[in-house]
């Protein structure tokens, strides 16, 4: 039995809190690359117990994205000699900058999210976690981060009539607040068309999206919507 006791930057014990033990198990002859995988939420006192086999664990303690804390990873926990584990939580850090239309004014209510995939060294697992905000009434935005590289989406409030934008690069937090600057959000372009069939028929309502893809990493949506009774889209 093995105890994870989770505190914040000023010792006061944090309470429904996400923690996950992973190790990887000796190859034998009844199992090859076999994981042992335990998860959990502390309690009222901070704390989580659980009952391991023997070995080096991956300790993965990760609050919810909305939360100040940042997440908190240790590879190389030896349950055997130390059963018992306290881990500080320190405040996530900063992702600032302001959104600017083609127009130069000002972009309000647009949601910025911030998308990075964590991958588990112990068992090469990938947990995507996404970060959100929305610009203020002037475009400033603020959101709270932990390390790592991340793909940036803005969406503007859909009556401004602007498009979703992906930046084109990623952005890579380090130990310290990261301002990216303005974000100057090109003016929207129209793709249309129709839908038919084989045989030239109109098929009418059917649901669309379009994407970018990068040279590497993920595709993008940058526009979701239906063509009408006609087989007619745009978007």
């Amino acid at each position: 039995e093995v105890v994870v006791r989770v505190l914040d930057p000023y010792g006061k014990a944090q309470n429904a809190i996400p923690v996950s033990l992973e190790s990887m198990l000796e190859d034998t002859s009844f199992w090859k690359n076999a994981v042992v995988r335990r998860t959990g939420l502390t309690d009222e006192n901070g704390q989580i117990k659980f009952t391991v086999l023997e070995g080096i664990y991956r300790v993965s303690v990760a609050p919810h994205t909305s939360s100040s804390l940042s997440v908190h990873v240790d590879d190389s926990w030896d349950i055997k000699a130390f059963p018992e584990k306290t881990v500080t939580l320190f405040n996530k850090d900063n992702l600032s900058g302001s959104l600017v239309s083609f127009l130069g004014a000002p972009i309000a209510n647009a949601e910025i999210m911030a998308r990075t995939t964590w991958v588990s060294e112990a068992t090469q697992s990938t947990t995507v976690r996404e970060y959100v905000t929305t610009s203020d009434d002037i475009g400033l935005f603020e959101l709270p981060v932990d390390a790592g590289s991340y793909d940036i989406r803005i969406t503007p409030n859909e009556s401004s009539g602007l498009p979703r934008t992906w930046l084109d690069e990623q952005v890579v937090i380090g130990e310290t607040d990261t301002n990216i600057g303005q974000v100057l959000l090109a003016p929207p372009s129209l793709v249309e068309g129709q839908v038919i069939t084989v045989d030239g028929t109109p098929i009418p309502e059917v649901s669309l999206d379009i994407y970018s893809q990068p040279s590497n990493g993920p595709a993008h949506l940058l526009a979701r919507g239906l063509a009408d009774e006609n087989g007619q889209f745009h978007l």
